[in-house]
């Protein structure tokens, strides 16, 4: 009588994991992309993880699934709002296999600085006042300001 044999499992092989972009500027959103050498059967799950959760933090669960019958999935990641420009290591592992990615996350930069009389509610580059004109002025930022300031 022979024995009979069952065809090996093949688990999937974790190719590749990246995250865009490279720079994100602190309050917005970055896309992580975790995937493998080809389409599999059913879902894995991929764990994510941050080297510095102050700085950019997987939501819960942190994990990207891949559905069955696909390549690939992907999770976004928010970043924080930092003063001081701040990389971070997003780290994804699958099957004894770890691979990452470096993103830095930038302090809000100004977007758009002008000045304004009152008379005139437009920013402007440049503002020409004769004495006992009030002033004011317009600091737009490209996200929101960090706390303190």
């Amino acid at each position: 009588m022979e024995a009979e044999t069952r065809p090996k499992k093949e688990v999937p092989r974790f190719t590749y994991f990246n995250c865009y972009p490279g720079r994100v500027i602190g309050g917005t959103a970055f896309t992580c992309t975790a995937g493998l050498h080809r389409p599999i059967a059913g879902p894995v799950e991929v764990s994510i993880a941050s080297s510095n959760n102050a700085v950019a933090q997987p939501g819960y669960p942190s994990k990207i699934t891949i559905p069955a019958g696909s390549r690939a999935a992907s999770l976004q990641i928010s970043a924080n709002v930092l003063p001081q420009s701040v990389p971070v290591t997003i780290s994804a592992s699958y099957a004894r296999t770890g691979r990452s990615a470096t993103v830095t996350v930038l302090p809000a930069a100004i977007a758009r600085f002008g000045c304004y009389t009152m008379d005139l509610f437009y920013p402007q580059k440049s503002c020409h006042v004769g004495s006992g004109y009030e002033v004011g002025l317009l600091v737009e930022l490209t996200a929101p300001a960090p706390s303190g300031g």
